[in-house]
Order: C-alpha cells, then structure tokens, then sequence
C-alpha cells in the first residue's frame, strides 16, 4: 500500500527536479528555479481604436483616445496548480506616457496605476490617453508617443521566490496633427 502512494510522489520530484536542471531560453532572467517548475508570466497589451486619432489632430488641440489594456497570465505546463491558488488576487499594472515626438506634442495617461486580478482570463481596462498638440506644430506631420507598461513580479510569502513573472514591455502610439 505505502509503495503504491509513494511511487508517484517519487516520480512527480523526479520529473520536478529534471525540469529545473534543463536549459532554458527566456527573455527575461530567471532568478528563481519556481519559475522554472510554474512558468507562470503576466502578459499586458494595448489597442485602441484607430477611429479615435483618424481625423488629424488640430494645431492647439487636445485631444483623448480610449486605450483598451487587455491582461492576463500566461501559465506553463506545471502552473494550472499554483495559478488555480492565486487567482482573484490583486495586483497592480503601471502605465505611463514616456516619450512624445516631436516636441510640440505631449501626452498623458488617465491613470498610472491599474488595478488588476490574478486570472487565466483576458480582461481589459480601459485607459484615456491625452494628446496635445501646440499651436506651432507643422500641418499634416506625424507624431509618436511611447507608452511604456510593467507590472512587478508577484512574489510568495516573506518575497523570497517569484510565483509569477513580471512584464515590462513598450508601445508606441502614432498620429498626425491637422491643418
């Protein structure tokens, strides 16, 4: 009977200890070996729609587009356990506006700071961006803002291993200014 138990439990470590002694290719450095075993990562994206900025933006101008931020984890193979035991958590997405080109625009977002909750799901907030354009901008030229959003590793108790990895990752925004 005891061997009938303890068998699985023999292979279940085994097969754990092999996934964390394989090479891995990531982008991002792995500093825990949890997220090895888990494999579980936050993933954001940004869409709007094209609607708001298809009519140029005039000269002295303010002008807000609805940002629709889509998030979710991503698990692995070994994280249906742990994501299942964290989800309906909270976390926070941050979000900011770090660069406009060329100089005569500037840009912002309605919120820097997102609340979301840990689920397998897509879900999506949305966020206004404000763009202004100065009186002295060029007609008909084409200007950029980079959106830049992270959201922190999520880490276990006493925030000694990463339970889910982080993001970090860039957008860029385009539009053109108006006669």
């Amino acid at each position: 009977m005891k061997t009938k138990i303890l068998l699985p439990l023999v292979v279940l470590v085994c097969c754990m200890l092999m996934t964390l002694s394989l090479p891995s290719v990531s982008a991002t450095p792995m500093t825990s070996p949890i997220k090895h075993v888990f494999n579980l990562g936050f993933l954001v994206r940004t869409s709007w729609d094209s609607n708001g900025t298809s009519p140029p933006i005039n000269r002295g101008e303010i002008r807000n587009v609805r940002l629709n931020i889509s998030y979710c984890v991503e698990r692995g193979a070994w994280g249906r356990v742990l994501l299942a035991l964290l989800t309906g958590r909270q976390y926070v997405i941050h979000g900011e506006a770090i660069d406009t080109t060329p100089e005569w625009s500037a840009a912002a977002l309605s919120s820097e700071t997102l609340p979301a909750v840990i689920s397998s799901d897509i879900r999506m907030i949305p966020v206004t961006l404000t763009i202004g354009v100065n009186t002295d901008a060029p007609p008909y030229a084409l200007g950029t803002v980079q959106l830049h959003f992270w959201v922190d590793d999520y880490n276990g108790p006493l925030g000694l291993l990463t339970l889910i990895n982080g993001y970090d990752s860039n957008f860029t925004f385009t539009f053109v200014t108006g006669p």
